[in-house]
């Protein structure tokens, strides 16, 4: 008896994918053209020049700065807030496969280590922290760019600008 279930059941089944074959044959569209199907470009690394150019098209200012004959940042502003996007891990200065937008605070009283892990606790991706020699108050993000597209490392950016506004307002409580 078992058996019978069994072979019954085997054969429903088997029965059954020409019929699914068949509704999606009949439900998919047809194929697009490969122009309007062309997936963004993967990237592994952004030339400071890329990156200056990406920030610039969404509307923020971006000045290429160097910080040695290796390294640059671009800086830009958001929030009323000056704004640092180093670049980072860059193959002789330019092939660089990671960001870090940061925005530094002077040091002010208010500041505290407790208010820095206040934020760290509430949030992900952006974290705060004191620097133990000066006493600033510094905001930043990590992105890393291997495998994805400009399109990603333009919302790394304005998300950042996104979470800057909200730091700014979780201090000045």
């Amino acid at each position: 008896m078992r058996d019978l279930i069994g072979l019954t059941a085997a054969l429903l089944l088997a029965s059954q994918f020409p019929a699914i074959a068949q509704n999606q044959a009949a439900s998919s569209p047809a194929p697009a053209t490969a122009a309007a199907t062309a997936a963004p470009a993967i990237i592994h690394y952004v030339t400071p020049d890329e990156m200056a150019a990406a920030v610039r098209e969404l509307g923020y200012r971006a000045e290429i700065r160097n910080i040695s004959d290796t390294s640059k940042m671009i800086a830009t502003g958001m929030d009323g807030l000056n704004v640092a996007i180093y670049l980072f891990g860059c193959d002789g200065g330019t092939k660089c496969p990671s960001l870090e937008l940061e925005t530094t605070f002077e040091k002010d009283a208010s500041f505290t280590i407790t208010l820095a892990n206040n934020w760290n606790s509430q949030t992900r991706y952006t974290k705060a922290y004191i620097d133990p020699q000066s006493g600033a108050l510094t905001f930043d993000y990590d992105f890393f760019l291997d495998n994805t597209t400009i399109a990603a490392a333009k919302n790394a950016v304005v998300f950042y600008d996104g979470q800057l506004g909200k730091f700014a307002k979780f201090f000045r409580k």
